[in-house]
């Protein structure tokens, strides 16, 4: 299993693209009081959203028993939190990734300044 960090569930949680990649961008240069606080509410954001989406996934399950007239086994509920972990080991596994890119768009767009920023020096010129 791979290590769950911070920026990846800023990457995993359903903010908006922008926001995720702004909140990346700057996150290991804020400073250590914030980064930590910022770092509580995004583990206690994704907890509330394990939560929910376990109960989605229970009430979902649910309704398809009651659709097939059936009554779920005793072990309904252990089920619906497996299902509901792969689901989550997944979808950070492809969120580690994506903090890795959003690295890269970083270096990326450094690059694009300096070269912008060469751009704009006067250029010398040559003795005739």
């Amino acid at each position: 299993m791979t290590k769950i960090t911070t920026k990846a569930l800023i990457n995993f949680l359903p903010f908006s693209t922008d926001y995720k990649l702004d909140l990346l961008e700057s996150y290991d240069s804020l400073p250590q009081e914030e980064r930590s606080r910022i770092s509580e509410l995004i583990w206690n954001f994704y907890f509330d959203f394990y939560d929910l989406k376990i109960k989605e996934n229970f009430d979902k399950g649910i309704k398809e028993y009651q659709l097939n007239s059936k009554l779920p086994d005793k072990n309904y509920f252990g089920e619906v939190v497996q299902k509901t972990n792969k689901e989550f080991q997944k979808a950070l596994g492809s969120s580690n990734e994506t903090v890795n890119l959003s690295e890269v768009r970083k270096s990326m767009q450094q690059i694009i300044n300096e070269i912008n920023a060469s751009k704009k020096q006067p250029k010398i010129q040559k003795p005739s």
